[in-house]
C-alpha cells in the first residue's frame, strides 16, 4: 500500500464531552459492499392507483472485511507493539457494542434500590469515513472475528474482522441528534457528485 493512500476510519464520538476515539484501518478492505433498499409507501407492494412515494431515505447497509496483523503495524495507523499481539485492536472494535461496566454497575445499583425498572445505556455514535468524500453515521449490526494466528502467550497476532453496518438516516434519529446532521451532509455530498455524473449531451 502506498504511504500516500488514505486509510478508512471508524470514529467513536466521545460521550459527555470526552475526546473522540478513532480506529484507523491497518489495511483498506479490498472491497466494500453497499446495499440500498428504497423505502416506499406501501412497502414492497405499493398501490397501483398512486404514484410511487418515498417515505424515507433508502435503508443502506455496508459490509466490509478488515485484516489485522501484528507483524505489520505502522505509525500511520497509530498502533505500535504492545506485547499483546492485536488484542487491543480487536477490543477497540468489540467494546463499541458493550455498555460501559461503570454504567452497568450504576444501573444495577439503581434498580436494586427501586429507582429504576429498566436500565438502558445509549449506544456510542459512530462515523465511518471512506476517503475525504464519504463519511456516514453508522450502527454496527454484526461483528465477526476470525483469529488466525497466536503468539506463545495465546494473544492473537493475525485476524480477519467482518463488519456489517447500517447507515443511520434522518428516519432513524431526531433532528437534534448529531447523526441527523451527519446524514444530511452524507446525502448532500452524494447529490453534489451526482450532478457531475449526468450526461452533458443535449437531449434529442
Amino acid at each position: 500500500m502506498s504511504l500516500n493512500t488514505a486509510r478508512g476510519t471508524l470514529v467513536i464520538a466521545g460521550a459527555g464531552g470526552s475526546p473522540a476515539q478513532t480506529i484507523v484501518f491497518q489495511y483498506n478492505p479490498g472491497n466494500l459492499r453497499r446495499t440500498l433498499v428504497p423505502q416506499l409507501l406501501g412497502g414492497d407492494n405499493p398501490s397501483r392507483s398512486q404514484p410511487l412515494l418515498y417515505t424515507a431515505p433508502p435503508t443502506e447497509t455496508i459490509e466490509l472485511q478488515l485484516e489485522i496483523d501484528a507483524l505489520d503495524q505502522d505509525a500511520k495507523s497509530g498502533v505500535g507493539s504492545s506485547g499483546l499481539g492485536i488484542l487491543p485492536q480487536l477490543c477497540a472494535l468489540e467494546i463499541v457494542l458493550y455498555p460501559p461496566t461503570s454504567k452497568q454497575v450504576a444501573l444495577a445499583t439503581a434498580m436494586s434500590a427501586g429507582m429504576l425498572e429498566v436500565g438502558v445505556v445509549a449506544a456510542p455514535q459512530l462515523l465511518l469515513s471512506w476517503g475525504s468524500n464519504r463519511s456516514a453515521p453508522v450502527q454496527i449490526t454484526e461483528l465477526s472475528v476470525t483469529e488466525d494466528a497466536f503468539d506463545p502467550s495465546l494473544n492473537p497476532v493475525r485476524a480477519t474482522v467482518q463488519l456489517k453496518l447500517r447507515v443511520l438516516s434522518t428516519a432513524d434519529v431526531d433532528p437534534g441528534d448529531p447523526n441527523y446532521s451527519s446524514y444530511l451532509a452524507y446525502q448532500g455530498t452524494k447529490e453534489t457528485f451526482a450532478q457531475q455524473g449526468y450526461s452533458k449531451g443535449q437531449s434529442q
